[in-house]
């Protein structure tokens, strides 16, 4: 992977009509909003953004596991193989924060 100054990797395939502008974009308008709505006061950043080109086969059906008649009933979809999936849809990787024990961290 190799990340620009920006922390974006323009080697990474985008959707014809979706450029590195929108992403940005999209980042700003989340760290600026999540900010005040999660903890005020407190820093949110984006760390990575992940855009997948997935197909029917890579879903699978995580049924529910709520009993009829007592809630709901919540039927979910999940990434089968998420790590190999998308380990080359890695689009930002904020520069400004690092992985540390597991983990992102802000760098210092």
């Amino acid at each position: 992977m190799a990340f620009d100054a920006e922390g974006f990797d323009r080697a990474v395939a985008l959707p014809p009509e979706l450029k590195v502008a929108h992403i940005r974009e999209a980042i700003e308008h989340v760290e600026d909003r999540a900010t005040v709505r999660m903890k005020p006061g407190k820093l949110i950043a984006v760390w990575r953004v992940d855009i997948p080109f997935l197909r029917e086969e890579d879903w699978k059906y995580e049924g529910s596991k709520a009993a009829e008649g007592r809630g709901g009933r919540t039927h979910t979809f999940g990434v089968k193989n998420p790590a190999k999936r998308f380990r080359d849809s890695i689009v930002y990787q904020s520069p400004r924060v690092i992985i540390s024990q597991g983990g992102p961290v802000l760098a210092s």
